[in-house]
């Protein structure tokens, strides 16, 4: 019997691809793939924990500009009305 690569038969690693039907070109290109098969998974996580990252860092910043936003409004307020919103809003 030749050594002929390794396959996988009932649970168990076989040392002879013949043991199993398979020849080592069957078996090469099984194991050629799962490496192709393996790194596009790990090409499309990374691709989504970019793309999450973008968006997390993108929703940041328009808060921080909502902030800004808010902080000017009341500023102008405080120079419009001579009170600031919390007084404003408590004597309502």
């Amino acid at each position: 019997m030749m050594l002929q690569g390794i396959c996988d038969a009932n649970g168990t690693t076989l040392l002879f691809a013949s043991e199993c039907g398979k020849s080592i070109l069957d078996v090469a290109e099984a194991e050629r793939n799962r490496v192709v098969e393996k790194a596009n998974a790990m090409r499309l996580y990374n691709e989504t924990i970019e793309n999450l990252a973008k968006e997390l860092d993108g929703n940041k910043k328009g808060l921080h500009d909502e902030l800004k936003l808010l902080d000017t409004v009341r500023k102008v307020q405080v120079i419009v009305t001579g009170k600031s919103a919390k007084r404003a809003c408590s004597h309502a």
